[in-house]
Protein backbone atom coordinates (compact mmCIF):
# COMPACT_ATOMS: atom_id res chain seq x y z
CA UNK A 1 0.00 0.00 0.00
CA UNK A 2 1.15 3.69 -0.85
CA UNK A 3 2.41 5.75 1.89
CA UNK A 4 2.75 9.47 2.41
CA UNK A 5 6.05 10.82 1.53
CA UNK A 6 7.09 12.74 4.41
CA UNK A 7 5.97 16.52 3.31
CA UNK A 8 2.60 15.26 1.99
CA UNK A 9 2.28 13.77 6.02
CA UNK A 10 3.09 17.17 6.98
CA UNK A 11 0.30 18.92 4.94
CA UNK A 12 -2.11 15.94 6.24
CA UNK A 13 -0.98 16.30 9.67
CA UNK A 14 -1.29 20.31 9.46
CA UNK A 15 -4.87 19.82 7.48
CA UNK A 16 -5.84 17.18 10.63
CA UNK A 17 -4.75 19.66 13.38
CA UNK A 18 -6.93 22.39 11.83
CA UNK A 19 -9.68 19.69 11.84
CA UNK A 20 -9.62 18.95 15.45
CA UNK A 21 -9.39 22.15 16.67
CA UNK A 22 -12.58 23.52 15.02
CA UNK A 23 -14.78 21.85 17.45
CA UNK A 24 -14.60 21.63 21.48
CA UNK A 25 -17.03 19.21 21.99
CA UNK A 26 -15.53 16.20 22.79
CA UNK A 27 -18.04 13.64 20.82
CA UNK A 28 -17.36 15.53 17.85
CA UNK A 29 -13.47 16.07 18.72
CA UNK A 30 -13.53 12.24 19.25
CA UNK A 31 -15.59 11.26 15.97
CA UNK A 32 -12.99 13.50 13.39
CA UNK A 33 -9.71 11.76 15.14
CA UNK A 34 -11.18 8.43 14.47
CA UNK A 35 -11.77 9.54 10.88
CA UNK A 36 -9.03 11.05 10.35
CA UNK A 37 -5.83 8.96 11.56
CA UNK A 38 -7.77 6.61 9.43
CA UNK A 39 -7.25 8.46 6.35
CA UNK A 40 -3.82 9.36 7.35
CA UNK A 41 -2.73 5.75 7.57
CA UNK A 42 -4.51 4.76 4.64
CA UNK A 43 -6.18 1.76 6.91
CA UNK A 44 -9.39 0.26 7.18
CA UNK A 45 -10.37 0.61 10.12
CA UNK A 46 -9.28 3.31 13.83
CA UNK A 47 -10.70 2.98 17.18
CA UNK A 48 -10.21 6.20 19.76
CA UNK A 49 -10.18 4.69 23.62
CA UNK A 50 -10.71 6.77 26.60
CA UNK A 51 -8.97 4.83 30.18
CA UNK A 52 -11.20 5.25 33.55
CA UNK A 53 -8.95 6.43 35.83
CA UNK A 54 -10.19 4.48 38.40
CA UNK A 55 -10.48 1.23 37.03
CA UNK A 56 -7.96 1.42 34.14
CA UNK A 57 -10.49 -0.13 31.81
CA UNK A 58 -10.47 1.51 27.98
CA UNK A 59 -13.88 2.47 27.01
CA UNK A 60 -14.27 2.62 22.83
CA UNK A 61 -15.38 6.58 22.14
CA UNK A 62 -14.79 6.84 18.37
CA UNK A 63 -15.09 4.29 15.96
CA UNK A 64 -14.21 4.78 12.21
CA UNK A 65 -14.44 1.73 9.20
CA UNK A 66 -15.57 -1.33 11.48
CA UNK A 67 -18.05 -3.21 11.71
CA UNK A 68 -20.69 -3.18 14.56
CA UNK A 69 -18.71 -5.53 17.21
CA UNK A 70 -17.03 -2.37 17.35
CA UNK A 71 -20.01 -0.39 18.96
CA UNK A 72 -19.14 2.96 21.58
CA UNK A 73 -18.85 2.11 24.65
CA UNK A 74 -17.35 -0.99 24.36
CA UNK A 75 -14.90 -1.97 27.24
CA UNK A 76 -11.75 -3.53 26.82
CA UNK A 77 -10.19 -5.05 30.14
CA UNK A 78 -6.41 -3.73 31.02
CA UNK A 79 -3.49 -5.53 29.52
CA UNK A 80 -6.31 -6.64 26.84
CA UNK A 81 -4.75 -6.30 22.67
CA UNK A 82 -2.15 -4.32 21.10
CA UNK A 83 -3.81 -0.78 22.81
CA UNK A 84 -2.42 -2.04 26.29
CA UNK A 85 0.85 -2.83 24.89
CA UNK A 86 1.08 0.76 23.55
CA UNK A 87 -0.10 1.96 27.27
CA UNK A 88 2.70 -0.19 28.50
CA UNK A 89 5.64 1.05 27.08
CA UNK A 90 4.34 4.56 26.26
CA UNK A 91 5.01 5.01 22.82
CA UNK A 92 3.10 3.62 19.67
CA UNK A 93 3.66 0.19 18.70
CA UNK A 94 3.05 -2.26 15.82
CA UNK A 95 2.17 -5.81 14.79
CA UNK A 96 1.92 -7.47 11.57
CA UNK A 97 -0.58 -10.56 12.59
CA UNK A 98 -2.03 -9.36 15.84
CA UNK A 99 -3.38 -13.11 16.44
CA UNK A 100 0.11 -14.57 16.25
CA UNK A 101 1.95 -11.89 18.17
CA UNK A 102 3.43 -13.72 21.37
CA UNK A 103 3.59 -9.94 23.03
CA UNK A 104 -0.01 -9.07 22.66
CA UNK A 105 -2.74 -10.95 25.09
CA UNK A 106 -6.03 -11.61 23.34
CA UNK A 107 -9.01 -13.36 24.98
CA UNK A 108 -11.62 -15.66 22.98
CA UNK A 109 -14.03 -12.52 22.34
CA UNK A 110 -11.25 -10.37 21.18
CA UNK A 111 -9.57 -12.78 18.93
CA UNK A 112 -13.24 -13.99 18.01
CA UNK A 113 -13.76 -10.07 16.67
CA UNK A 114 -10.27 -10.18 15.15
CA UNK A 115 -10.71 -13.06 13.14
CA UNK A 116 -13.94 -11.90 12.20
CA UNK A 117 -12.93 -8.50 10.77
CA UNK A 118 -9.63 -10.51 9.31
CA UNK A 119 -8.07 -7.05 10.65
CA UNK A 120 -4.69 -8.64 12.39
CA UNK A 121 -2.25 -5.63 11.20
CA UNK A 122 -2.35 -3.12 13.99
CA UNK A 123 -0.79 -0.22 15.45
CA UNK A 124 -1.44 1.59 18.55
CA UNK A 125 -0.49 4.47 20.22
CA UNK A 126 -1.11 5.98 23.98
CA UNK A 127 -2.58 9.74 24.32
CA UNK A 128 -0.87 11.69 26.87
CA UNK A 129 -1.70 14.67 28.40
CA UNK A 130 0.96 16.43 31.15
CA UNK A 131 2.24 12.82 31.69
CA UNK A 132 -1.02 11.41 32.39
CA UNK A 133 -2.75 8.83 30.42
CA UNK A 134 -5.70 9.36 28.89
CA UNK A 135 -6.73 7.01 26.44
CA UNK A 136 -5.55 5.35 22.99
CA UNK A 137 -5.60 5.50 19.48
CA UNK A 138 -5.27 2.33 17.47
CA UNK A 139 -5.49 1.52 13.61
CA UNK A 140 -6.43 -1.54 12.01
CA UNK A 141 -5.77 -3.39 8.29
CA UNK A 142 -5.24 -6.50 6.41
CA UNK A 143 -3.38 -9.06 6.81
CA UNK A 144 -0.15 -8.43 5.01
CA UNK A 145 0.32 -4.88 5.70
CA UNK A 146 3.62 -3.99 7.30
CA UNK A 147 3.83 -1.02 9.27
CA UNK A 148 7.10 1.47 8.80
CA UNK A 149 9.05 3.76 11.09
CA UNK A 150 7.52 5.94 9.10
CA UNK A 151 4.08 5.18 10.12
CA UNK A 152 4.92 4.83 13.61
CA UNK A 153 6.29 8.45 13.73
CA UNK A 154 3.21 9.62 11.63
CA UNK A 155 1.24 8.04 13.99
CA UNK A 156 3.05 9.54 17.13
CA UNK A 157 2.49 12.99 15.53
CA UNK A 158 -0.88 12.40 15.40
CA UNK A 159 -1.55 10.92 18.66
CA UNK A 160 0.18 14.17 20.24
CA UNK A 161 -2.44 16.53 18.47
CA UNK A 162 -4.85 14.29 19.35
CA UNK A 163 -4.21 14.51 23.13
CA UNK A 164 -4.53 18.02 23.18
CA UNK A 165 -7.47 18.50 21.30
CA UNK A 166 -9.52 16.06 23.52
CA UNK A 167 -7.95 17.79 26.56
CA UNK A 168 -9.12 21.30 25.20
CA UNK A 169 -12.59 19.35 24.87
CA UNK A 170 -13.07 17.80 28.02
CA UNK A 171 -11.20 21.02 29.88
CA UNK A 172 -13.46 23.41 27.79
CA UNK A 173 -16.72 20.67 29.02
CA UNK A 174 -15.80 21.23 32.24
CA UNK A 175 -15.54 24.81 32.48
CA UNK A 176 -18.84 24.95 30.40
CA UNK A 177 -20.26 22.73 33.50
CA UNK A 178 -19.09 25.14 36.35
CA UNK A 179 -20.38 27.90 34.37
CA UNK A 180 -23.72 25.93 33.98
CA UNK A 181 -23.56 25.36 37.61
CA UNK A 182 -22.41 28.94 39.21
CA UNK A 183 -25.35 29.61 36.73
CA UNK A 184 -28.05 27.52 38.60
CA UNK A 185 -26.01 28.55 41.82
CA UNK A 186 -26.80 32.35 41.61
CA UNK A 187 -30.59 31.72 40.03
CA UNK A 188 -30.91 29.64 43.07
CA UNK A 189 -29.72 32.13 44.91
CA UNK A 190 -31.95 35.01 44.03
CA UNK A 191 -35.09 32.53 44.03
CA UNK A 192 -34.23 31.72 47.76
CA UNK A 193 -33.65 35.81 48.91
CA UNK A 194 -37.18 36.29 47.31
CA UNK A 195 -38.51 33.16 48.61
CA UNK A 196 -37.01 34.22 51.82
CA UNK A 197 -38.03 37.49 51.83
CA UNK A 198 -42.00 36.59 51.10
CA UNK A 199 -41.85 33.53 53.39
CA UNK A 200 -40.89 37.08 56.39
CA UNK A 201 -42.60 39.30 55.20
CA UNK A 202 -46.50 37.32 55.85
CA UNK A 203 -45.72 36.80 59.70
CA UNK A 204 -44.47 40.25 60.31
CA UNK A 205 -47.14 41.70 58.04
CA UNK A 206 -49.80 39.55 60.88
CA UNK A 207 -47.68 40.48 63.61
CA UNK A 208 -47.94 44.47 63.04
CA UNK A 209 -51.91 43.82 62.29
CA UNK A 210 -52.34 41.97 65.79
CA UNK A 211 -49.91 44.83 67.68
CA UNK A 212 -52.71 47.47 66.36
CA UNK A 213 -55.47 45.59 67.10
CA UNK A 214 -54.04 45.27 70.70
CA UNK A 215 -53.69 48.80 71.04
CA UNK A 216 -57.37 49.95 70.52
CA UNK A 217 -58.61 47.29 72.46
CA UNK A 218 -58.67 46.97 76.15
CA UNK A 219 -56.61 43.25 77.16
CA UNK A 220 -59.25 41.74 78.35
CA UNK A 221 -61.16 41.91 75.01
CA UNK A 222 -61.61 38.97 72.63
CA UNK A 223 -59.77 40.98 69.94
CA UNK A 224 -57.08 41.04 72.03
CA UNK A 225 -56.93 37.40 72.94
CA UNK A 226 -57.58 36.49 68.95
CA UNK A 227 -54.42 39.58 68.03
CA UNK A 228 -52.40 37.48 71.06
CA UNK A 229 -52.95 34.03 69.48
CA UNK A 230 -51.88 35.63 65.96
CA UNK A 231 -48.41 36.71 67.68
CA UNK A 232 -47.58 33.90 69.02
CA UNK A 233 -48.25 31.63 66.45
CA UNK A 234 -46.74 33.76 63.80
CA UNK A 235 -43.55 34.17 66.29
CA UNK A 236 -43.34 30.08 66.51
CA UNK A 237 -43.23 30.19 62.61
CA UNK A 238 -40.63 32.88 62.18
CA UNK A 239 -38.46 31.31 64.87
CA UNK A 240 -38.76 27.61 62.78
CA UNK A 241 -37.49 29.71 59.86
CA UNK A 242 -35.02 31.31 61.48
CA UNK A 243 -33.76 27.52 63.34
CA UNK A 244 -33.69 26.06 60.01
CA UNK A 245 -31.53 28.67 58.18
CA UNK A 246 -29.18 28.05 61.47
CA UNK A 247 -29.45 24.62 61.40
CA UNK A 248 -28.28 24.83 57.55
CA UNK A 249 -25.83 26.85 58.24
CA UNK A 250 -24.28 24.19 61.23
CA UNK A 251 -24.67 21.85 59.32
CA UNK A 252 -22.52 23.24 55.97
CA UNK A 253 -20.07 24.38 58.20
CA UNK A 254 -19.97 20.96 60.43
CA UNK A 255 -20.40 22.24 63.46
CA UNK A 256 -23.69 20.22 64.71
CA UNK A 257 -22.23 18.17 67.39
CA UNK A 258 -24.57 14.84 68.09
CA UNK A 259 -24.68 13.52 71.49
CA UNK A 260 -25.67 10.01 70.99
CA UNK A 261 -27.79 7.97 73.62
CA UNK A 262 -29.72 4.93 73.00
CA UNK A 263 -33.27 6.35 71.90
CA UNK A 264 -36.43 3.84 70.48
CA UNK A 265 -37.66 5.07 67.68
CA UNK A 266 -40.84 4.06 67.37
CA UNK A 267 -41.52 5.67 71.08
CA UNK A 268 -40.17 9.16 69.79
CA UNK A 269 -42.66 8.71 66.81
CA UNK A 270 -45.20 8.46 68.89
CA UNK A 271 -44.84 11.19 70.86
CA UNK A 272 -44.43 13.56 67.66
CA UNK A 273 -47.30 12.19 66.38
CA UNK A 274 -49.11 12.83 69.62
CA UNK A 275 -48.42 16.54 69.56
CA UNK A 276 -49.29 17.23 65.92
CA UNK A 277 -52.77 19.10 65.63
CA UNK A 278 -54.20 18.56 62.12
CA UNK A 279 -57.95 18.27 61.94
CA UNK A 280 -57.38 18.47 58.26
CA UNK A 281 -55.66 15.22 57.70
CA UNK A 282 -55.38 11.54 59.14
CA UNK A 283 -51.74 10.59 60.64
CA UNK A 284 -52.03 7.17 61.02
CA UNK A 285 -49.08 5.11 63.09
CA UNK A 286 -47.61 1.34 62.95
CA UNK A 287 -44.42 1.63 65.03
CA UNK A 288 -42.73 -1.76 66.31
CA UNK A 289 -39.64 -0.73 69.30
CA UNK A 290 -36.64 0.14 67.04
CA UNK A 291 -33.53 1.27 69.14
CA UNK A 292 -30.74 3.18 67.56
CA UNK A 293 -27.60 4.95 68.98
CA UNK A 294 -28.75 8.80 67.78
CA UNK A 295 -28.57 12.05 69.35
CA UNK A 296 -32.80 12.65 70.57
CA UNK A 297 -32.98 16.03 69.40
CA UNK A 298 -31.77 15.63 65.93
CA UNK A 299 -34.13 12.22 65.49
CA UNK A 300 -36.71 14.28 66.52
CA UNK A 301 -36.11 17.25 64.16
CA UNK A 302 -35.79 13.82 61.38
CA UNK A 303 -39.57 12.39 62.18
CA UNK A 304 -40.88 16.17 62.55
CA UNK A 305 -39.42 17.41 59.03
CA UNK A 306 -40.46 14.34 57.88
CA UNK A 307 -44.23 14.19 58.95
CA UNK A 308 -44.55 18.06 58.75
CA UNK A 309 -43.35 17.64 54.45
CA UNK A 310 -46.17 15.10 54.13
CA UNK A 311 -49.12 17.23 55.70
CA UNK A 312 -47.58 19.92 53.51
CA UNK A 313 -48.30 18.25 50.53
CA UNK A 314 -51.08 16.06 51.28
CA UNK A 315 -54.57 17.73 50.41
CA UNK A 316 -57.05 17.37 53.23
CA UNK A 317 -58.69 14.65 54.05
CA UNK A 318 -55.50 12.61 53.09
CA UNK A 319 -53.62 10.08 54.53
CA UNK A 320 -50.41 10.15 55.93
CA UNK A 321 -48.93 6.91 57.41
CA UNK A 322 -45.75 6.81 59.69
CA UNK A 323 -43.98 3.49 60.09
CA UNK A 324 -40.90 1.66 62.15
CA UNK A 325 -39.87 -1.59 61.63
CA UNK A 326 -36.65 -3.38 61.99
CA UNK A 327 -34.90 -5.12 59.01
CA UNK A 328 -31.96 -7.17 59.80
CA UNK A 329 -29.87 -5.18 61.80
CA UNK A 330 -31.62 -1.53 60.66
CA UNK A 331 -33.78 0.09 62.09
CA UNK A 332 -36.68 1.56 58.96
CA UNK A 333 -38.63 4.84 59.37
CA UNK A 334 -41.02 5.07 56.42
CA UNK A 335 -43.53 8.17 56.17
CA UNK A 336 -45.66 8.13 53.43
CA UNK A 337 -48.23 9.92 51.87
CA UNK A 338 -51.59 10.01 49.78
CA UNK A 339 -50.74 13.71 48.58
CA UNK A 340 -49.63 15.84 45.49
CA UNK A 341 -46.45 13.18 44.79
CA UNK A 342 -43.19 14.36 42.97
CA UNK A 343 -42.56 14.93 39.66
CA UNK A 344 -40.08 12.70 38.13
CA UNK A 345 -37.91 15.71 36.89
CA UNK A 346 -38.02 16.61 40.44
CA UNK A 347 -36.99 13.38 42.37
CA UNK A 348 -33.40 13.53 42.34
CA UNK A 349 -33.17 16.77 43.46
CA UNK A 350 -35.73 16.84 46.47
CA UNK A 351 -33.45 16.15 49.19
CA UNK A 352 -30.69 19.33 47.76
CA UNK A 353 -31.41 22.93 50.18
CA UNK A 354 -33.83 24.91 48.80
CA UNK A 355 -35.79 22.92 46.20
CA UNK A 356 -39.48 22.63 46.60
CA UNK A 357 -42.65 21.26 44.83
CA UNK A 358 -44.38 23.97 42.81
CA UNK A 359 -45.46 26.70 44.11
CA UNK A 360 -49.37 27.96 44.45
CA UNK A 361 -50.16 31.51 43.65
CA UNK A 362 -51.46 31.39 47.26
CA UNK A 363 -48.11 29.95 49.16
CA UNK A 364 -50.29 27.48 50.99
CA UNK A 365 -47.11 25.03 50.73
CA UNK A 366 -44.73 27.80 51.68
CA UNK A 367 -41.64 27.27 54.11
CA UNK A 368 -37.90 27.67 52.38
CA UNK A 369 -36.80 24.14 51.36
CA UNK A 370 -34.62 23.14 53.93
CA UNK A 371 -36.57 20.44 55.90
CA UNK A 372 -35.78 17.74 53.32
CA UNK A 373 -32.03 18.78 53.09
CA UNK A 374 -31.68 18.86 56.79
CA UNK A 375 -33.24 15.57 57.12
CA UNK A 376 -30.72 14.10 54.51
CA UNK A 377 -27.48 15.37 56.20
CA UNK A 378 -28.34 14.33 60.01
CA UNK A 379 -29.67 10.60 58.79
CA UNK A 380 -26.20 10.74 57.18
CA UNK A 381 -24.28 12.20 60.18
CA UNK A 382 -26.03 9.57 62.10
CA UNK A 383 -24.32 6.85 59.77
CA UNK A 384 -27.98 6.37 57.94
CA UNK A 385 -29.23 6.91 54.63
CA UNK A 386 -32.16 8.31 53.09
CA UNK A 387 -34.33 8.01 49.68
CA UNK A 388 -37.45 9.53 48.45
CA UNK A 389 -39.85 7.74 45.69
CA UNK A 390 -43.14 9.11 44.07
CA UNK A 391 -45.34 7.64 41.48
CA UNK A 392 -45.95 10.97 40.25
CA UNK A 393 -48.01 14.04 40.50
CA UNK A 394 -51.16 13.08 42.49
CA UNK A 395 -49.74 9.71 43.65
CA UNK A 396 -48.50 10.44 46.69
CA UNK A 397 -44.77 10.48 48.16
CA UNK A 398 -42.60 7.67 50.51
CA UNK A 399 -40.05 8.63 52.29
CA UNK A 400 -37.49 5.73 53.98
CA UNK A 401 -35.16 6.28 56.98
CA UNK A 402 -32.86 3.48 57.23
CA UNK A 403 -29.96 3.56 60.26
CA UNK A 404 -28.23 0.42 61.80
CA UNK A 405 -30.20 -0.57 65.24
CA UNK A 406 -28.15 -0.46 68.22
CA UNK A 407 -26.73 -3.48 68.89
CA UNK A 408 -27.79 -3.50 72.85
CA UNK A 409 -31.68 -3.11 71.70
CA UNK A 410 -31.52 -5.56 68.80
CA UNK A 411 -34.41 -8.33 69.58
CA UNK A 412 -32.84 -11.21 71.03
CA UNK A 413 -34.51 -14.82 70.75
CA UNK A 414 -35.84 -16.21 74.12
CA UNK A 415 -33.70 -18.43 75.94
CA UNK A 416 -34.38 -22.38 75.69
CA UNK A 417 -35.03 -24.10 78.81
CA UNK A 418 -31.62 -25.85 78.54
CA UNK A 419 -29.91 -22.40 78.62
CA UNK A 420 -32.05 -20.68 81.56
CA UNK A 421 -30.75 -24.25 83.78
Amino acid sequence: MAEHSEPDAAEALAQVSAALAESLDPAVVVSRVAASVRALLRCQGATVYRVEETTGTLVLEGVAGLGPEWSVGLRLPTGLGITALGLRSGHPVASDDVLSDAAIFLDAPMRGRLEALNHRAMMSAPLLSRGRVIGAITVADTLGRHFTARDLRHMKMFADMAAIALTNAEQYRAEERLRVDAEAANRAKDDFLAMLGHELRNPLAAIANAAQILDRTGPGAEAAARASAVIHRQVRHLSGLVDDLLDAARVSTGKIILRTTPVDVAASLRRLVAGLVSPRHRVRVDAESAWVSADETRLDQIIGNLISNALKYTPAGGVVSARVRVEGSDAVLEVVDTGDGIPAPLLPHVFEPFVQGERTPDRTHGGLGLGLALVKRLVEMHGGSVRAASGGPGRGSTFTCTCRASPRHRPCRAPSARERR
